[in-house]
C-alpha cells in the first residue's frame, strides 16, 4: 500500500481498496486523484474557511518583534504536517514576500496540541493554528496573529465527504439515504447550536465553556446549512494547489468528481 497524503490516511485506505466513503481535506483528495486516479465522488461538504468565520492563523509572540512575513527570515515556523494543506499556503505567502521557504526559513513539523508551548518556549517564532487551539492562545494573550490563511486563500475548503464511485454505481439508494440524514444533521446542527456544544464537550473531553466561545460562532469554521459542498471554491483552491503551491502535477477539473443528483440539495 503506498500512503498518498501523510495527513490524511483514509485516502490511502480509499486507493488501496479498503474504504467505500470517507471524510478527506481537499488536498488529499487532489493529490489521490493526481497519484493514484481515484474513483470517487465528493457528496458533502464538511467545513470551509471564509470571512467573516474562522481562517487559519499564523501566530507570534508579542515582543518577538516580528512585525511582517519578511522579518521571519532566519527564524523557525512551525505546521502540523509537511506537505498538508498549511504547509503549502504558509510557504505561498512566504514566496509572496520575497523569502524562500527552503533556504530564509526553518519549518518545523509540530503538532497542533504542541504548537503553543513550542512557540512561547522560543524554539519557533511562528506557528499555525486552528481552532480551539488559536482561541486558547489568544485568550491566554502575549501573541498575535502575522498572517492568515484567507490572505491568500479567501475562501478554502477544508472537509468534504466522497464515496466510491462504483459503490454510488452499486448502491444508488444506500447513498442518498445517508445524504438524506446528512442533510437533517447539517441543519440540527445550524437550529440547536448549545446542544451541538454539550455533544461535542462529552465527546471530545473539551470543556464546555471554551466551546460556547468559538464553536458554531463568527470564530468557528464555516459549516454549511445543508452540507453542501462548494465546488466552485473548491476548483479555485485546486488551481492553488497545481499552479502556485505545485502540491498537484495537473489541473484537476471538479466537474469530474460529483454527480449534482448525489448531492445534499438533490434529495427532499
Amino acid at each position: 500500500m503506498v500512503s498518498i497524503c501523510r495527513d490524511n490516511p483514509q485516502a490511502t485506505a480509499l486507493a488501496a481498496g479498503g474504504l467505500d466513503a470517507a471524510t478527506l481535506a481537499a488536498l488529499s483528495l487532489a493529490e489521490s486523484i493526481d497519484k493514484a486516479g481515484l474513483d470517487v465522488k465528493v457528496t458533502g461538504g464538511i467545513i470551509m474557511e471564509v470571512s467573516p468565520n474562522f481562517t487559519s492563523t499564523w501566530l507570534v509572540l508579542d515582543n518577538s518583534g516580528i512585525n511582517t512575513v519578511k522579518d521571519l527570515k532566519g527564524k523557525s515556523i512551525g505546521v502540523n504536517v509537511y506537505g498538508a494543506s498549511l504547509d503549502h499556503i504558509q510557504r505561498a505567502i512566504l514566496r509572496r514576500a520575497g523569502l524562500d521557504p527552503e533556504r530564509d526559513v526553518k519549518i518545523l513539523e509540530i503538532s497542533f496540541g504542541l504548537m503553543e508551548a513550542t512557540l512561547r518556549r522560543g524554539d519557533i517564532q511562528c506557528g499555525a493554528f486552528p481552532q480551539p487551539f488559536l482561541f486558547r492562545a489568544m485568550e491566554k494573550g502575549g501573541v498575535r496573529p502575522l498572517f492568515r490563511l484567507g490572505d491568500i486563500q479567501p475562501k478554502f475548503v477544508q472537509l468534504i465527504n466522497v464515496f466510491q464511485t462504483k459503490f454510488i454505481e452499486k448502491n444508488p439508494e444506500v447513498v442518498k439515504a445517508f445524504l438524506e440524514d446528512w442533510k437533517i444533521a447539517s441543519k440540527f446542527i445550524h437550529e440547536n447550536p448549545e446542544e451541538v456544544r454539550k455533544i461535542t464537550s462529552e465527546v471530545t473531553k473539551l470543556p464546555l465553556d471554551l466551546l460556547n466561545k468559538f464553536l458554531l460562532t463568527k470564530d468557528d469554521f464555516y459549516h454549511d446549512p445543508i452540507g453542501e459542498p462548494d465546488f466552485e471554491t473548491m476548483q479555485k483552491n485546486w488551481d492553488f494547489f497545481y499552479e502556485t503551491a505545485k502540491a498537484i502535477s495537473k489541473r484537476l477539473d471538479v466537474k469530474n468528481y460529483y454527480l449534482p443528483r448525489f448531492l445534499p440539495s438533490a434529495v427532499p
